[in-house]
């Protein structure tokens, strides 16, 4: 949980927005949860696979993705993984945090390697580097707060 971020509701996980101006619906298409490519709205939306989202390897330690808050209507948009803790605390402060530990919890092996991740000097293709440069960042991560 990042102190930083206390009076933001809920951050984007793809385009780290601060304005809470993305939202993800899901649908479910028989067992599997879907992104709703039509409900949803976000600069950066794109279509990705749940199920692989949710699951960290080695080379992709990272599972922060759209869940459904078992607290809200299946109608409701969704949650990211890794705000799911803060979300649960401020918008169901009544509700026991504990009985949800298996949707928001990182395993320290997890946080080991994403750690590593982010300490790695990044490799980047040429292809990759203009996909990259084509991404919106949110004012709140841009270096310009720093600058003023």
């Amino acid at each position: 949980h990042d102190v930083w971020l206390h009076d933001v509701k809920d951050t984007c996980g793809l385009y780290l927005s601060l304005t809470n101006g993305c939202i993800i619906h899901l649908f479910n298409k028989g067992k599997k949860s879907q992104i709703s490519m039509e409900k949803s709205k976000c600069p950066n939306l794109h279509k990705f696979q749940l199920k692989q989202a949710a699951k960290y390897t080695d080379r992709s330690p990272c599972t922060n993705h759209p869940i459904q808050c078992e607290l809200y209507p299946p109608d409701v948009p969704a949650i990211w993984k890794y705000n799911l803790w803060s979300h649960i605390l401020l918008v169901h402060p009544t509700a026991t945090i504990q009985h949800y530990r298996r949707a928001y919890d990182i395993s320290e092996h997890e946080v080991t390697l994403m750690k590593a991740v982010y300490l790695s000097k990044p490799h980047i293709s040429r292809k990759k580097k203009s996909q990259i440069e084509n991404l919106m960042i949110s004012e709140g991560h841009s270096m310009r707060m720093l600058l003023h």
